[in-house]
């Protein structure tokens, strides 16, 4: 579904990857893991338009979107929750979600309403209610919530678990299993290492710019790099 060809992409002069490959299969989800400033969000980015790689390409359902602009990207089915989760806080749980069916008729948008409030009843509850005023966990729900307005055939998610309780994160996990079992296909950047190689199909290890290591998730886990220098062990 996604396959990134050998892309090189820079910050001005300063170079943030180096030759990056890899792929992602309909249906999966697939978890990008490694350090800060391993270029993870930097890839995310690229892969949304954001920015544009200086070699190498890109490649969606067999549509090469390198040098799309990121309004293009989205029309093909592409959706990013950002690290940070950049709310509008001053509008209204509603009007956020709006915000991420821009793309979509009258008659989309209701059927978007209806699936992210079957996944998130408390966002129905707080639909009135200023973003800014939310929870750190049902801002982060209103995050993923918008992103899944554009009713996407591939979701990116960056670093979902950032500051929040073990139950919150949990219960988010969760909601990407179900997303996936909608038929949405999933590239998740986590700083929660474990719980991400655990659920995902697939996950890349990435340092200083590169994909140093690539498997299954259970075979990122047992191996020894990844236990020492990201679990702890």
């Amino acid at each position: 579904m996604l396959k990134i060809e050998t892309i090189d992409v820079f910050y001005g002069k300063f170079q943030a990857l180096w030759g990056l490959s890899l792929h992602v299969e309909k249906g999966e989800i697939v978890a990008l893991i490694g350090p800060n400033g391993a270029g993870k969000t930097t890839t995310l980015r690229t892969v949304a338009g954001l920015l544009k790689p200086a070699r190498g390409k890109i490649f969606f359902n067999g549509t090469e979107i390198s040098k799309l602009p990121s309004h293009r990207i989205a029309k093909l089915g592409v959706a990013m929750v950002p690290e940070g989760r950049q709310l509008f806080e001053k509008m209204t749980v509603f009007e956020n979600l709006l915000m991420g069916a821009y793309l979509k008729n009258e008659e989309e948008i209701k059927d978007s309403l209806e699936f992210v409030y079957q996944l998130f009843p408390r966002l129905k509850e707080r639909k009135r209610q200023l973003a800014g005023t939310l929870s750190g966990g049902e801002q982060q729900m209103l995050a993923v919530a918008r992103a899944l307005m554009l009713k996407p055939s591939f979701l990116m998610i960056d670093e979902m678990s950032l500051g929040l309780m073990p139950t919150l994160v949990a219960e988010l996990f969760k909601v990407v299993e179900k997303v996936r079992d909608e038929g949405i296909t999933v590239l998740m950047v986590e700083q929660h290492v474990e719980s991400a190689l655990k659920m995902a199909n697939r996950g890349y290890l990435m340092e200083q710019g590169r994909v140093v290591m690539e498997g299954a998730g259970n075979e990122l886990l047992e191996s020894e790099h990844v236990k020492k220098a990201y679990l702890g062990l």
